[in-house]
């Protein structure tokens, strides 16, 4: 995984590159949102929103199973940001 977030709420994933892995991004949570910006996405298509899948619990039924959900990044950025400058 690239990414996989546990229970986090309202955490801004920006400017990120995401690439090489065999899941991008996936999430797990209580159904709160995070925000998804201007990450690069190696498996992207190029047009739209780049779709993150997850699950989430109901929030009034905590006990019960989790829930197919999506997220979105709805600004992707178009190429892999430059991380050469630690070296």
């Amino acid at each position: 995984y690239g990414l996989e977030r546990r229970d986090t709420f309202f955490v801004f994933i920006r400017e990120n590159n995401f690439m090489n892995n065999s899941c991008n991004a996936y999430f797990f949570s209580r159904g709160i949102m995070n925000q998804w910006s201007r990450n690069y996405w190696d498996d992207w298509n190029g047009s739209g929103y780049y779709t993150i899948k997850g699950e989430a619990y109901n929030l009034m039924d905590w006990e019960g199973e989790p829930i197919p959900v999506e997220q979105y990044d709805k600004h992707p950025a178009q190429e892999p940001y430059n991380v050469n400058w630690m070296r």
